[in-house]
């Protein structure tokens, strides 16, 4: 019926189908969960789906359409989603020359085989264990390092930040006096020192203790010269 391009009128004669709910079905996207019927379990949508129920999804797109069909809107969906490298990578596995999937293959296993080897470089503190225990001079620790790096392997820290590691192990500035005639070092100072170097290397044997335990742990040491300056003790 004409509504004369008035409004009123217009809702009145057309208001059931515009206040009617529309549906509109897009295939390919099941995502959400749908029913076929009023009763029985909903139908689950693709990715939701159990392995065996997408291979009985896919067994009649399979049977129809050709692998390099297949391989195309693959690739082709992956763009449309942003996803490039994915989608160059199908595209030059299946469509360049016939060995080029088994070396793409290959190189995949050899970079995982890498990664299962990895090794573990030292830490500031382990390369400083390492020249103490090795009894290495500055020079031949820097050329440990530059052979290691050579190989293509950062096994080994700058020394500079091994020096920063052997400062930590000194007590503070104001616990040592340096004159012409003496040099001394306050004996709490060192004993302090000493007891945080433990705390920190046995930070995982300390942790689970109670803070009872930890408030009456008690440092049990000795103390002594060589007996060169006479001074034996």
């Amino acid at each position: 019926m004409e509504s004369h391009r008035i409004e009123k009128d217009f809702l009145r004669y057309h208001g059931d189908w515009l206040n009617a709910k529309i549906v509109i079905n897009i295939p390919g996207t099941t995502k959400t969960t749908t029913k076929t019927s009023g009763s029985g379990r909903p139908r689950r949508g693709f990715e939701e789906s159990s392995y065996r129920s997408k291979m009985r999804m896919v067994e009649e797109m399979t049977a129809t359409t050709s692998t390099p069909a297949l391989t195309f809107a693959t690739e082709k969906a992956l763009r449309a989603q942003g996803r490039d490298a994915e989608a160059g990578l199908v595209k030059e596995a299946l469509h360049s020359t016939p060995t080029r999937a088994s070396k793409i293959a290959d190189a995949w296993k050899k970079s995982q085989s890498k990664e299962s080897k990895f090794i573990h470089p030292y830490s500031p503190e382990e390369a400083l264990s390492l020249m103490i225990e090795a009894d290495l001079s500055h020079k031949s620790y820097q050329t440990l390092r530059s052979q290691a790096i050579e190989r293509g392997s950062d096994l080994y820290p700058s020394y500079k930040k091994v020096l920063l590691a052997k400062q930590k192990c000194y007590p503070c500035n104001t616990a040592v006096i340096i004159t012409e005639r003496k040099a001394e070092v306050n004996v709490q100072a060192l004993l302090d020192m000493t007891v945080s170097r433990i705390a920190m290397l046995q930070a995982d044997v300390m942790e689970p203790l109670s803070p009872i335990v930890l408030q009456n742990l008690h440092l049990i040491c000795e103390w002594g010269l060589d007996g060169s300056s006479s001074q034996s003790m």
